[in-house]
């Protein structure tokens, strides 16, 4: 049994939603799960989250995230930024810190190795496409070395990050995980076409350019009248909310879409769908594709990242597309035309998706945190 006293600093930009922070909330209550004393701390103000942690997560919101109007303003609120956190963090008198996400990364690397902590980072994304400016990019290619240790999601991304750090032996490649609910009223109870008039192709994810929904819009529009029975529905929101919805109003396709923002139960909405969509430009490891492959979907992503074809076999347990917008029309066409093949993906689906359950890939961050810290009570 993991020693109680063992405390752990989780940091991140804020819990206002997206994957990410879904995932620390995640390995927060994980880690309690298994004894251990977490921390989780946020630049932003918790008024703002989205997401809640177990009660014995502590919980501490920084209120540090305000625009700045200039370079020098924003050199100064990052200083700040840095120093808050760093008293945060000491104040907590733990013995290991875990960040999240690239900008967040390079701030609490800054803040905590004057502690002598072991620091361990983790990119979410695809650093490979998600340039950051040229100002934070030289900040990570200076910061980074510094980690204890690097968690990677795929390994074409553990390799870029190992050029980054200069020592791959400190890179460790770590996918997302589910935690499916445990109620009787499991996603995989949905209706079927023989109980329900409207079939549901179900997308979830921010409404972002990089998440690729305005192209699934375009896909749509050129099969939707012939599929009458279906209906997209995106869950989430995000900066192209607004020019999407008027996308679909000039496509003229408000009867075939569907738009549901924010969504805090997204199980209820996997357990409503018959199947999922994942169009995104790049990725970095989408736990929603992987919810929905537990939740017996067929699904139909781009091979927009190494963790794609990862999570999908083509036609054994999901369909994959060319990273554009003809060949995902023509693999949604297959899936939607085709109801014994979306029955065998999903099945194929949900067993692949097992590897991916807290129970297992949660061991690994243990590991993980018992190696940088060299610690023998965990």
């Amino acid at each position: 049994m993991p020693d109680r006293s063992f405390r752990i600093a989780l940091l991140i930009h804020g819990l206002s939603g997206g994957g990410a922070e879904r995932q620390i909330c995640s390995l927060a209550n994980h880690l309690v799960s298994m004894g251990l004393h977490c921390t989780l701390i946020t630049l932003d103000n918790p008024s703002h989250d989205r997401y809640l942690v177990d009660p014995r997560v502590t919980r501490i919101g920084l209120d540090a995230m305000h625009s700045s109007r200039s370079l020098l303003a924003a050199l100064n609120s990052n200083r700040k930024r840095i120093l808050a956190v760093r008293e945060a963090v000491r104040q907590s008198r733990v013995h290991c810190v875990i960040s999240f996400c690239d900008k967040m990364n390079i701030v609490a690397l800054a803040a905590c190795r004057p502690l002598s902590l072991p620091i361990v980072i983790s990119e979410r994304s695809d650093p490979r496409r998600q340039k950051l400016g040229w100002l934070w990019e030289t900040a990570r290619r200076w910061q980074y070395p510094k980690c204890s240790a690097c968690v990677a999601q795929t390994k074409g991304v553990a390799a870029y990050l190992g050029r980054i750090i200069g020592d791959s032996s400190r890179i460790e490649v770590i996918p997302s995980a589910i935690e499916p609910p445990t109620t009787t009223n499991t996603p995989m109870m949905r209706p079927n076409a023989s109980v329900t008039q409207t079939m549901k192709l179900l997308y979830v994810g921010r409404l972002s350019h990089e998440k690729g929904p305005d192209r699934l819009l375009r896909a749509w529009s050129q099969i939707a009248d012939k599929y009458s029975a279906w209906k997209l529905t995106l869950v989430g929101d995000g900066p192209l909310e607004s020019s999407l919805q008027e996308l679909c109003h000039n496509l003229a396709m408000e009867r075939h879409v569907e738009f549901l923002g924010w969504q805090e139960d997204v199980w209820k909405q996997l357990a409503q769908a018959q199947a999922f969509v994942l169009p995104s430009r790049y990725e970095g490891f989408p736990g929603a594709l992987i919810e929905a492959m537990y939740a017996k979907l067929p699904a139909v992503a781009t091979d927009c990242s190494d963790s794609v074809c990862e999570l999908i076999e083509h036609n054994r347990n999901g369909l994959i597309a060319k990273n554009n917008t003809d060949a995902l029309r023509v693999e949604l066409e297959r899936l939607l035309a085709d109801a014994s093949l979306r029955g065998r993906l999903g099945i194929a689906a949900h067993e692949s998706s097992k590897a991916y359950l807290w129970s297992t890939v949660g061991a690994r961050w243990i590991d993980l945190i018992r190696t940088v810290t060299k610690s023998t009570s965990l």
